[in-house]
């Protein structure tokens, strides 16, 4: 007999996404660091609509990735 160990691990996000501004809010880095993080590439990201446009950082993607990492 086999036996097999499960981890549930429940994850909640504030919104599917969010601004670079409420992003650093949340994590309590600067914005400065954000932008650095995200010319980078290693922010999973929604490139924003035209000029007047938002950047929105994907939290869903981010904790999918974050997950994977463990």
């Amino acid at each position: 007999m086999t036996s097999q160990n499960a981890i549930c691990i429940n994850i909640q996000v504030v919104a599917p996404y969010v601004t670079m501004k409420k992003f650093a809010e949340i994590t309590g880095v600067s914005h400065s660091t954000v932008k650095n993080v995200r010319a980078a590439g290693k922010l999973p990201i929604l490139e924003k609509e035209g000029k007047k446009g938002t950047v929105l950082i994907n939290m869903v993607a981010l904790a999918k990735e974050a997950a994977m990492q463990a």
